[in-house]
């Protein structure tokens, strides 16, 4: 599949998935005052693919269909391909983040974008054995 609209995500949001909080389904996360906000900024993300200023730096043409991908999903091959990725994920947290460098450091998330949540089954070693790999021949992810 290539690069979706921010609209295109919305619509696919609108689907009969069973979604419940607080014991309540949510009809549409899209307009629900607790999932819109993030459906908006995540559809904001996915526009971003297809500003023409930042189409090379966020996408790449797929081997196999020749249509832009996201590059969020390349299978790095070299340590171009991981700076490209690594940059395009800069890209997105910058925007998220509002250009604040240290707002990352704080973001509520950021045990889930390190890959170690705070729970002690995610703490075992070997789960990042692949971390491990790349610090030791010197690729920064």
């Amino acid at each position: 599949m290539g690069i979706r609209t921010g609209k295109e995500l919305l619509e696919s949001l609108r689907d009969d998935r069973a979604l419940f909080i607080d014991g309540e389904r949510v009809a549409d996360v899209t307009t629900d005052p607790r999932f819109a906000g993030a459906a908006r900024s995540l559809a904001e993300l996915y526009d971003m693919q297809h500003d023409p200023a930042l189409v090379e730096r966020m996408s790449f043409r797929s081997p196999t269909s020749g249509t832009r991908v996201g590059l969020s999903f390349i299978e790095p091959r070299t340590v171009d391909d991981l700076i490209r990725r690594r940059d395009m994920v800069k890209i997105w947290m910058d925007a998220l983040l509002f250009g604040r460098p240290g707002a990352a450091r704080r973001h509520p998330l950021r045990p889930l974008r390190q890959g170690r949540p705070h729970r002690p089954d995610f703490r075992d070693p070997r789960r990042s054995r692949g971390q491990t790999e790349c610090r030791r021949v010197g690729v920064i992810l």
